[in-house]
């Protein structure tokens, strides 16, 4: 048998292509039945978590978000009810899902009764098949974001020019779990969720592309009139220690603690 010479240098440069594509296909070889290319949802997520395009947080398993949903009276207390069914996806803007809102004149309309719905944007328990919400300033009518493994597509308000009417955040149906009726002005104070959804705000603020967007979307969250009573209040309380009123400096803290909180 006659031993042909093999080039070392070549040698090297085929181990190391062999190498790169262990690493890129996940330990797949070139026999695999699927491509190297091909990734799991969550893993594509996963490795979009330092870039930006995605809100971090919402690659957690476990992570309930809220957001407001219109819906028309009847579908609308079916989904109470808990009628899986009654959220139905539909095509728009941000292409085939549920189409919600982080703003509730938004998602509220002409004959469409307003719901808070939970979602969970990386499932709850296991792994649903998808994880984390892309965030965009552009429309994606073609739900390109369905086929990157994410549970929605979210296109915050104040960036973009041209939204769908019926919400600027869409997601899978699959990914809501609860829909209870909004009402804020019940006398039940668990009826008004509105503080769910502004943290489900902030945490999806977290992906917006562009530092001085990100930081002026943040800043248009903040309830600057909360934030202006609660320094006076501090100023006043400090006087009051100045003049040893400690009890009403006290009083003065509370309420200032009191602003501050509803103020973010």
């Amino acid at each position: 048998m006659v031993l042909e010479q093999v080039d070392p240098a070549l040698h090297a440069q085929q181990a190391l292509r062999g190498l790169q594509w262990h690493n890129d296909g996940a330990g797949e070889g070139p026999g695999s039945s699927s491509a190297p290319s091909q990734e799991q949802p969550r893993g594509l997520a996963q490795r979009l978590r330092r870039s930006e395009g995605v809100a971090p947080d919402t690659l957690e398993l476990g992570l309930k978000l809220y957001a407001f949903c219109g819906l028309p009276p009847e579908e609308a207390r079916r989904a109470a009810k808990g009628k899986g069914d009654a959220f139905q996806e539909v095509d728009g803007l941000l292409g085939r899902g549920v189409y919600c809102s982080l703003s509730a004149e938004v998602a509220s309309g002409q004959d469409r009764e307003l719901l808070l719905v939970r979602f969970f944007p990386a499932g709850e328990d296991e792994d649903p098949g998808y994880c984390g919400v892309k965030v965009t300033a552009e429309p994606d009518p073609s739900g390109l974001w369905q086929e990157e493994g994410f549970a929605g597509c979210w296109q915050p308000l104040e960036l973009s020019t041209i939204r769908d009417p019926r919400g600027e955040l869409c997601i899978r149906a699959s990914a809501i779990t609860k829909a209870t009726l909004h009402n804020p002005d019940s006398w039940l104070g668990s009826a008004d969720r509105s503080v769910e959804v502004r943290t489900t705000s902030r945490r999806l603020a977290a992906g917006i592309p562009g530092a001085l967007q990100r930081w002026k979307f943040q800043a248009g969250l903040v309830r600057w009139t909360s934030v202006g009573f609660a320094a006076a209040s501090m100023l006043l309380a400090l006087l009051l220690a100045w003049f040893r009123c400690y009890g009403s400096a006290c009083g003065a803290l509370c309420v200032a603690f009191i602003f501050g909180v509803s103020g973010f």
